[in-house]
């Protein structure tokens, strides 16, 4: 160790800056490649699943906003000089958002357009109070099932219920739209495009996320997508809910769970029958078979524990 000394500044005049030349990164991700051995058996083909999935989250991640990625999180040195102290955070403090369930579900289903936005004011015991404005948390975080996938252990069943939609009109084409201006993008013929296009690419783009990250996993018959791509008239419409619209979309609902199982075709982007599928009842009864198995073996191994 005392000839280090010496010989370290040679080396550096030598060699020019060390991170040019040391193994340190390569060291680096050897180890996080190994951390993605779940089967010894198979060490190779687990590290190539484990890759091939966290480079589609990297990529998936540039398109959600308001979700800390690796593109926007701070540096790990990066010090905010204007406020150099951490808030501590008291449980009197959140005693002021302690909100109703009545509110929290009229605010999150106020999709803007649709239904209107929601106002309320809570108050804790020491009479302070804050207001709340809010709309439908999807404007953020469309796909919050997806935020939670991690590579590492990818052990999910995801059953993605759509509200329905009416694709199949094809009310718009690129041949028309070229000709407005933008008072027809907000509204025309009776419809408002951009709310549209908005509303269903968001719609599409977590669709095909969940898709491709199933896949790449080669995980596709853990994931269920029920969707009516066929609702028109009020059928159709977000804010109808009189008694009889209502009880026409539960018998919409009843009928998908007969219809056939269908999934998204990342080429083309449109849900096609599963050849040899069965049913939308199929999975669901696979899914719960599965999970009771689960919950099965894991009582029965904690039992295992408290008698050793």
């Amino acid at each position: 160790m005392v000839y280090l000394v010496i010989h370290l500044p040679e080396e550096a005049i030598r060699g020019k800056p060390v991170h040019l030349r040391w193994m340190y990164p390569f060291e680096h991700f050897l180890g996080s490649l190994k951390k993605y051995v779940k089967n010894r058996a198979r060490p190779e083909g687990s590290i190539a699943e484990a890759y091939i999935l966290n480079e589609a989250l990297t990529f998936c991640s540039l398109y959600l906003t308001g979700v800390e990625t690796r593109f926007n999180r701070l540096a790990r040195n990066w010090v905010d000089d204007e406020d150099r102290t951490v808030k501590k955070i008291s449980v009197s403090d959140m005693k002021k958002i302690e909100c109703h369930l009545s509110d929290i579900g009229i605010a999150t289903s106020a999709a803007p357009t649709y239904l209107p936005a929601h106002y309320f004011r809570n108050t804790d015991d020491s009479g302070k109070s804050e207001e709340f404005d809010l709309i439908h948390g999807g404007i953020l975080k469309h796909d919050p099932e997806f935020n939670t996938i991690k590579a590492e252990d990818f052990r999910f069943l995801l059953i993605s219920l759509g509200t329905g939609s009416n694709r199949i009109a094809k009310k718009y084409d690129a041949k028309t739209c070229a000709k407005w201006g933008p008072v027809n993008w907000i509204m025309w013929n009776g419809n408002t495009p951009i709310t549209d296009v908005f509303m269903e690419a968001s719609s599409d783009m977590v669709d095909y996320h969940n898709t491709l990250v199933f896949e790449a996993f080669r995980s596709q018959n853990h994931l269920l997508r029920i969707e009516d791509e066929t609702l028109r008239g009020d059928l159709a419409s977000v804010d109808k809910l009189t008694p009889q619209n209502l009880r026409n979309l539960e018998n919409i609902g009843k009928q998908l769970l007969k219809k056939p199982l269908s999934r998204m075709n990342l080429r083309t982007g449109r849900h096609e029958p599963v050849p040899n599928g069965g049913t939308n009842a199929d999975p669901l009864k696979s899914f719960a078979k599965m999970l009771s198995d689960e919950r099965k073996l894991r009582l029965s191994n904690a039992k295992a524990a408290v008698g050793k």
